[in-house]
């Protein structure tokens, strides 16, 4: 039975949502383990293809770098305005106030998530 049909049939009364959610949780936790091991191993193969783009398998492989870091451990400023940052959101967490120089910091409005659950697997 795939997916999809098993939750229509959760929407429409007829499975348990809650059991249904687990199940898919147990099985989401597993494969994101598998892929995390896979990844790599994948990549490898993949580059083993002389094109940049190709097909593999009925899907289209793209070989790509991945996003570039930055690294601000020798840039003093950085660290103060982060310092800085967490300063006034701790007053305007607090309600609002000024800080050393006199400058005014407004009031934080505190926006509650919407309830969810958690499960421990």
């Amino acid at each position: 039975m795939e997916y999809k049909e098993l939750t229509n049939q959760a929407v429409n009364g007829e499975l348990n949502p809650l059991t249904l959610y687990i199940e898919f949780k147990k099985q989401i936790d597993e494969l994101t383990e598998c892929v995390k091991v896979l990844q790599p191993l994948a990549t490898d193969e993949a580059l083993k293809y002389p094109e940049k783009t190709f097909q593999f398998n009925g899907v289209t492989i793209e070989k790509r770098n991945a996003a570039c870091t930055w690294d601000y451990s020798n840039v003093s400023a950085y660290f103060d305005l982060k310092n800085r940052l967490k300063y006034v959101e701790k007053i305007a967490q607090a309600g609002g106030g000024f800080d050393d120089a006199g400058n005014e910091i407004g009031k934080a409005v505190r926006i509650e998530g919407k309830q969810t659950i958690a499960i421990k697997l």
